[in-house]
């Protein structure tokens, strides 16, 4: 059978795998708070990661500091000759105290996708739509209870690194 084929009956058949999102900040990481929520369900369709996963910030949480980093179930690809930011999941940053949704895309750059090569994790960062610049601890509204992140994901990916 085709690889390709065995994928795509492997993604609708058998269930998906788990996967916890997490949030790494580039000064001081957030901590997600007592009552925290981090799941998600991500498969292989032939070279594609597809998925979903959410993490809502529980009691205690803290916002960290700097550029926000979320993690990625598997190593996007992107052409070397992509000098843009790439998206690879579109979702929504939920502001619970002023019931405000920022819809965006999480976003990898090829000098990000070097980085994690090296450290060996997978990373990406989430935009809104109205923004012009990447979330931070800070922007648009340091992250608190209740506050969450809902992503769906849809990349290539390069089958020598993942499965």
């Amino acid at each position: 059978m085709d690889e390709y084929v065995r994928d795509f009956l492997n993604a609708h058949v058998n269930a998906f795998t788990s996967f916890a999102p997490s949030i790494t900040g580039s000064t001081t990481s957030p901590t997600y708070g007592t009552g925290a929520t981090r799941d998600g369900k991500v498969g292989m369709i032939g070279n594609m990661c597809v998925g979903w996963s959410r993490l809502i910030m529980g009691t205690g949480a803290t916002a960290g500091s700097g550029s926000y980093y979320f993690s990625l179930p598997a190593q996007a690809v992107v052409s070397p000759d992509y000098d843009a930011s790439y998206p690879v999941a579109s979702g929504l940053f939920f502001d619970s105290s002023a019931a405000t949704v920022y819809v965006g895309n999480l976003y990898v750059t090829q000098a990000l996708i070097d980085v994690d090569a090296i450290n060996g994790r997978y990373l990406a960062y989430f935009r809104s739509h109205n923004a012009t610049t990447f979330q931070t601890a800070a922007s648009p509204v340091a992250p608190a209870v209740s506050d969450a992140w809902y992503l769906h994901y849809h990349y290539a990916v390069d089958r020598n690194v993942y499965g």
